[in-house]
């Protein structure tokens, strides 16, 4: 149940029933945060914003891809429409801090989508369908959302594999890109560059001990110019 903010005491007049009537069904439900009884939500919903760290609690930031509203604005130009590295990069962070990403897109009257609104979803689908075992069906690290100073890296988990990702360019060094977090790798876990060719199964080794505790990844400059948007290296765990 996603109630907006006219409803600012709705739970009182229809939850009941509607709770009872999914349990009758067998149905499993959930209901936001807007609905008028906080501690009876399922999810917070933060709009146009995200949360420095991982939440324990699950929540859904909304958002509308016109910078000025979530409806149809004729004076909005092409340009100014988020542009596929911002909804890639907005997926990711929110997904690595255990939220959802609810993206709105304002159609004009007659249904129609702006022009620059399809071709940066386009654009930005294809990077989310070739790099998706790194965002759905996964959860986040407990252990860190990103790593202080930067780089700009999110982490996601499912129990066969970690993901790091890379939301600007890896910088690789001497041959190495290094990961500055105790990301959970021990021999015979295989490190590949998703989705890459020539990614796969690539020489890594820990470094540092403790809170300096590292992984360097050897990736040759090449595969790194292969993808955009963000970068995912997988470590997947031996059997």
């Amino acid at each position: 149940m996603w109630c907006d903010c006219g409803a600012a005491n709705g739970t009182a007049g229809f939850a009941a029933e509607w709770w009872n009537k999914a349990r009758a069904e067998g149905r499993q439900v959930a209901i936001n945060s807007r609905c008028g009884i906080s501690e009876a939500a399922d999810f917070d919903t933060p709009e146009y914003q995200t949360f420095a760290s991982a939440q324990q609690r699950k929540w859904e930031s909304n958002r509308g891809m016109d910078p000025y509203s979530y409806g149809y604005n004729r004076e909005t130009k092409p340009e100014e429409y988020m542009n596929a590295t911002t909804i890639v990069y907005s997926l990711v962070d929110m997904v690595s801090k255990n939220g959802n990403f609810l993206l709105d897109i304002g159609p004009r009257a007659d249904g129609t989508i702006v022009q620059a609104e399809m071709d940066n979803l386009r654009e930005a689908g294809k990077w989310i369908k070739s790099h998706e075992e790194a965002i759905f069906n996964t959860t986040y690290w407990f252990v860190q959302s990103e790593i202080p100073g930067g780089p700009d890296v999110r982490f996601t988990q499912t129990d066969e594999a970690f993901y790091t990702v890379f939301l600007e360019k890896p910088l690789v060094i001497d041959g190495w890109v290094t990961i500055q977090a105790p990301v959970p790798v021990v021999k015979g876990d295989v490190i590949s560059l998703l989705s890459i060719e020539g990614g796969e199964d690539l020489e890594w080794k820990s470094v540092g001990l403790g809170t300096e505790h590292g992984l360097k990844i050897k990736v040759d400059e090449a595969l790194i110019e292969a993808d955009q948007f963000a970068w995912v290296f997988k470590v997947l765990y031996a059997a």
